[in-house]
């Protein structure tokens, strides 16, 4: 059995992309003092390009009703993550950050508070490791080092060294490069995700797959055993992720629920469970049933 888990709005409590950004320029403003309008810029240029890019797609998103249409739309994304990132790439935010800057940001981060890790994971991986369990994070942080900082900081988990972690990195000139040292095989995308899930997961494995955003659909749809983690309902109504699971036809399965589920397996529906917070996985059992 493998364990793979999203790392940004998953382990922690929110996306921190922004956090990564804001943590490099603390560390370079003394020699690069316009870097925080570079990143205005880069986040007022992505925004144009997605919504401009939303609001023509057809079908529209009421109109997608299966995966596959899902599917074809997040795909459709990608030109518009790759120009961004390479914007990024070259704005100078990253540029001479070495590894250890990078974890030192991870550990920072945590540290004053800035980033929360959601309450539980520590002891997951620790029950993951007392099973036995591979423990993979699969996300599209622009920074493997960095998230390493943050788990570092995770409390209640005896060590994090056997987790592998497979993200995007930085290069020394302070450009997104992938997985493999590639910066025309970034991590963007749920399609980016997913066959990144498939290269690291013998055919035929057990996975439990746990993430928040429609970033992880693929590998959500894909897994033996999928989970959704998002929190209740707020004043924008359901999370995104629950939304559009929901709209496919998608069958939401509470976890608590789980062990009901796996034994009648009735349901022609493809199922993804759905936990709230991270200790309704520890009380159900869902991870390991």
């Amino acid at each position: 059995m493998h364990l793979v888990l999203d790392f940004d709005g998953t382990i922690t409590q929110l996306d921190t992309t922004a956090e990564l950004v804001l943590a490099a320029i603390r560390r370079q403003r003394r020699h690069q003092p316009d870097l925080l309008a570079a990143w205005t810029d880069a986040v007022q240029a992505y925004m144009q390009e997605y919504h401009a890019f939303k609001a023509n797609y057809t079908p529209t998103r009421d109109q997608r009703t299966t995966f596959a249409q899902e599917d074809v739309y997040l795909a459709s994304l990608r030109p518009i993550e790759e120009a961004s990132l390479t914007r990024i790439s070259h704005s100078g935010l990253f540029r001479d950050l070495e590894d250890t800057d990078l974890y030192e940001m991870g550990v920072e981060v945590i540290s004053k508070g800035i980033v929360a890790i959601r309450s539980g994971w520590g002891a997951v991986l620790g029950e993951a490791i007392r099973r036995d369990i591979s423990v993979t994070i699969l996300s599209v942080n622009w920074s493997r080092s960095f998230i390493r900082g943050v788990l570092s900081c995770m409390k209640g988990e005896p060590s994090v060294e056997g987790v592998k972690v497979i993200a995007n990195d930085l290069s020394e000139e302070g450009v997104i490069i992938g997985p493999e040292g590639d910066s025309e095989c970034r991590l963007m995308t749920s399609q980016d995700k997913l066959e990144a899930l498939r290269r690291e997961i013998p055919v035929g494995e057990k996975v439990v797959y746990v993430g928040d955003s429609v970033t992880d659909l693929g590998c959500l749809m894909e897994v033996s055993r999928g989970v959704a983690l998002a929190g209740e309902e707020g004043g924008d109504g359901p999370p995104l992720l629950l939304t559009t699971l929901r709209r496919i036809g998608v069958e939401l399965v509470p976890v608590g629920e789980v062990e009901r589920a796996v034994r009648e397996e009735r349901s022609e529906k493809k199922v993804v469970f759905w936990a709230k917070e991270v200790e309704e996985l520890l009380e159900s059992g869902a991870l390991w049933i």
